[in-house]
Parts: C-alpha cells; sequence; structure tokens
C-alpha cells in the first residue's frame, strides 16, 4: 500500500501556529509582491474566494468579512516544512517528499489492518510536535492513494465508516481526516465522484478532450478501452489509468532524479531602469542558484540571464535572453557572476522599465566522474570549490547572507533594497532568526 500525507492550508497552517488567535478566523496568504491569493484557509473557501485572484479585487470582501492577509513567508515555510518531513521519514519505512506540503509513503510493509491505526498516529505526532494539521489517504497504488487523500480532505471521515468504532473519542478524532481506499465498492464510490479534472496528472487540456467524448470523472476515465487511452493520451495517460485500476505503475522515489535546470526569478517591487540595480539583482539570484547546484553536487554547463518588462507601458510585455556557454562546467558564484554580467550586457536597453530579472542553469551534470578539459587551470578550480565550501558552510552556520558578494549590492542580512519584492505584510521567521523568535509575556 502507498500514502500521501497532505498538510492542510499548508501556508495558512504556518501562519496559525504562532498566531493561535487566528484559528477559525479567515486568512489567505499572498504572493510575490502581494499580489494574488496563493493559499485560503477554509473559511476564506467558504465565502468563494477563488485561488490566484488578483488581491485589489477582493478588498472589499477582505474588509467586510475581516478577512487576514499575510505575505510569503517562504523561509519560514520551508523551515515548518522540513519538520514535518523529518516526522514522515522517522515513521514510515520509506519516503518520497513530493512537494513542500505533500510526500508518499510506501507501507508496504505495514499490514493493511493497521494502516488506519498508524496513520492516526502519524497525524497525531505531526500535530503535537509541529502544529500542523494534516490529511492521510491510502491506496493500493499512489494515484489512488492520492485520491483517498482528496475524500479525506473533504469527507472528514467519521469513525464508523473508517471500522474505528470502539477506539474512543481521542482516536476518533485523529481519524478526522485519514481515508483508507482499499476494497473495491470504496474505490467506485470515490471515482465515481471525483470529477476527471481531479485526477493527479489530468490537466486542463486532456479535461476538455475526455469531457467531448463523454468522460467526465475517474471510474468512466478508469473503464475506458485500454488501446484508446493510450492512442489519445499518451503511455503517461495510460500509466494513471493502470493506477487507477490498482495496479501500481509508480514507485516511491527516495532519491529524486537529478535537476533538468535550476531557475531563480523574481519580479520587482518596482520598475527598474538603471543596470546597476539589474545587475544586483541577478548576482542575488545567481546565489540562490549556484547554492542549489552546490546542495545536489552538480555543474552548469550553459547559463541563461532574462528579462522582462512592464506590462502596462510601452506596448504592453516584452522580454530578452540571452544564454552563454560556460568555458568550463561549475557552481562557482564567482564564475557565474563574471559570465552573467557579460550576458546582462548584452540584452539590457536603456530606456526599458524592467520588471523581471532571471537566471536559468541548464546542461546539468554530476560534479563527480566529470570529464575535465586538458588546458584548464586546476589550481583554480580547486580554489573556487574550497572557497564555495566556506561561503555555504557560514551562511548555514551563521544564516542567509551572513557572506555575500559585494556585487550583490551589500542586501545583507536584514538589509532590503529598494527593487526587492513587496512583502508589506510579512510575519516574523519564528524558528530560523534569532530576532524574530516568538516572545511570551509572563
Amino acid at each position: 500500500m502507498f500514502g500521501l500525507v497532505d498538510c492542510n492550508n499548508f501556508y495558512v497552517s504556518c501562519e496559525r501556529v504562532f498566531q493561535p488567535w487566528l484559528k477559525n478566523r479567515p486568512v489567505v496568504v499572498l504572493s510575490n509582491n502581494d499580489g494574488c491569493v496563493v493559499a485560503r484557509s477554509q473559511e476564506v473557501k467558504d465565502l468563494g474566494i477563488p485561488m490566484g485572484v488578483p488581491f485589489f479585487k477582493i478588498k472589499d470582501i477582505v474588509n467586510k468579512y475581516n478577512i487576514h492577509y499575510f505575505s510569503s513567508n517562504y523561509t519560514l515555510y520551508a523551515d515548518m516544512s522540513s519538520r514535518v518531513m523529518e516526522i514522515l521519514k522517522e515513521m514510515a519505512p520509506k519516503v518520497e517528499v513530493y512537494s513542500i506540503d505533500e510526500a508518499f509513503l510506501d507501507l508496504r510493509g505495514i499490514p493493511e489492518h493497521k494502516l488506519l491505526e498508524f496513520g492516526c498516529q502519524l497525524k497525531r505526532r505531526i500535530w503535537q510536535w509541529t502544529g500542523i494539521p494534516v490529511s492521510i489517504g491510502f491506496g493500493p497504488t499512489k494515484t489512488l492513494a492520492k485520491v483517498a487523500t482528496h475524500f479525506a480532505k473533504k469527507r472528514q471521515s467519521c469513525c464508523q465508516d473508517q471500522g474505528l468504532e470502539k477506539v474512543g473519542r481521542e482516536a476518533c478524532e485523529a481519524a478526522n481526516s485519514v481515508y483508507l481506499l482499499c476494497d473495491l465498492r470504496k474505490i467506485r464510490n470515490c471515482l465515481e465522484n471525483l470529477k476527471i479534472g481531479d485526477i493527479w496528472g489530468i490537466g486542463r487540456q486532456y479535461e476538455r478532450k475526455l469531457q467531448a467524448r463523454g468522460i467526465h470523472n475517474a471510474w468512466q476515465f478508469r473503464e475506458a478501452p485500454s488501446g484508446w487511452i493510450k492512442k489519445e493520451f499518451t503511455v503517461m495517460g495510460l500509466r494513471t489509468q493502470l493506477e487507477l485500476r490498482g495496479i501500481p505503475c509508480y514507485e516511491v522515489e527516495i532519491m529524486p532524479p537529478s535537476p533538468k535546470s535550476i531557475i531563480s526569478s523574481r519580479s520587482f517591487g518596482k520598475g527598474v531602469t538603471a543596470k546597476r540595480e539589474l545587475e544586483e539583482a541577478m548576482v542575488q539570484y545567481l546565489s540562490v542558484a549556484s547554492q542549489k547546484l552546490r546542495r545536489k553536487e552538480h555543474l552548469a554547463k550553459y547559463l541563461t540571464i532574462f528579462l522582462a518588462s512592464t506590462t502596462f507601458e510601452k506596448g504592453g510585455f516584452r522580454s530578452w535572453s540571452t544564454t552563454h556557454i560556460l568555458y568550463q562546467p561549475t557552481a562557482s558564484i564567482v564564475e557565474l557572476v563574471k559570465e552573467g554580467k557579460k550576458a546582462l550586457g548584452e540584452i539590457y536597453r536603456p530606456y526599458e522599465t524592467y520588471r523581471k530579472v532571471g537566471v536559468v542553469l541548464t546542461g546539468l551534470v554530476p560534479e563527480k566522474g566529470l570529464q575535465r578539459n586538458l588546458w584548464e587551470e586546476a589550481y583554480s578550480q580547486k580554489r573556487d570549490k574550497k572557497l564555495m565550501k566556506v561561503l555555504d558552510k557560514i551562511n548555514e552556520r551563521w544564516g542567509k547572507n551572513t557572506l555575500y558578494l559585494a556585487s550583490s549590492g551589500l542586501g545583507g542580512k536584514g538589509a532590503s533594497l529598494p527593487w526587492q519584492m513587496r512583502r508589506s505584510h510579512l510575519s516574523p521567521r519564528y524558528t530560523t532568526s534569532w530576532k524574530e523568535l516568538l516572545a511570551v509575556k509572563a
């Protein structure tokens, strides 16, 4: 059996952990530059506010219903996510971290009749140790586990339905949001009530195509002719169908696959025209991308720099990009910045107002076993590697941007730059900054 653990309204839940007075009150979390709604509490969902709606469009509703709103606190959310994932790794045999708020579990070593008890224990421990509420679904495949989690959230299943009538009130409360999807009767009932667009792996284009053929729910997709599914939706569609039939096609991946590219980009808080400010932003984004690259023990062969102009001025959206081949595959921020400045100079236009700059590292190769150029400077490579190791250790030990390149605009710890994205409603980084620890008044 497989399991899926999904943190409920994760960003909102993280805010509520340290501000418990927000419980049962409507809360939203906003995207970069406080632009759109990217997370909603159940109270907000009940008001009919859709995901992704621009925040300025709902200001009247926010004021009418006293909705609390926060800027995205990525540092806090990432740390809370890592705490949840560590608990899963302690309790489950195999864990695949699927996203910041989801993880698949391989539970084939646990007897089926003990899965609900295991799910309740897991849910209670996550709540007790982190304060994050989760929904857990079990199924014979990863896709069915995803379906089970969907209905665990929707139905808040009662103990009688789950076969836990005699376990007591505490266990009954824990059983809410834990759902086991195993026998054919349950599977059929759930799939008949699952819209075709809610199936894991079915996008909007496939959804429209299936609906045009009279397939509107997951059970109809499951029972469709396999040959037609493969022809119209490739082997990926066929695998999804087989998974819905209880035939596993996807395993839990303990080691994530090697990345094909790494991108780092943010929209500016205001329009930028000065090349110096663009370079500062580019250097900061290269620092983030190169750190990710080193963590994965990979090197990049190609560097792409892109710029995007403001959307509503001078004829609408425009963008420019250029790609440079690196002399040697590297993860050194020093080498990447040298090449990045050359690339930025090629596409910069002084008369434009820019809203975004971004960097993309591609052609990624493992650091180990890389065949070096016969004419490369071995000393320089070793020196850069040692320097990056020291840089990462210091920033890991003492916090992000303790040590940084001066060309990033001296935007070190606690500093902000005028072009940085707006986060006017940012909550403290309660778990990662000594200066922002939660204060308790006796």
